[in-house]
């Protein structure tokens, strides 16, 4: 079921992309992570098409939450 998050960036590292599996699709803006049965697809925001973007951090702990939700 798609989520509408709203518009943030997140830093993840190498190490949390590799325990969790995640395939990033850098040409389709989507980061694939295997979650339980099924995956979880974060798609990137295609609507800038090259223009800077406005930085918007979240903490490790909020992405957390937000993963713990099922977000």
């Amino acid at each position: 079921m798609p989520v509408e998050l709203g518009s943030f960036d997140a830093i993840i590292g190498m190490d949390w992309l590799a325990k969790y599996q995640a395939i990033i699709v850098c040409a389709e803006k989507i980061v694939r992570i295997p979650w339980g049965d099924e995956t979880l697809i974060i798609h990137g925001n295609g609507s800038n098409w090259g223009n800077a973007t406005r930085l918007s951090i979240i903490s490790c702990t909020k992405t957390e939450k937000y993963v713990k939700k099922g977000f």
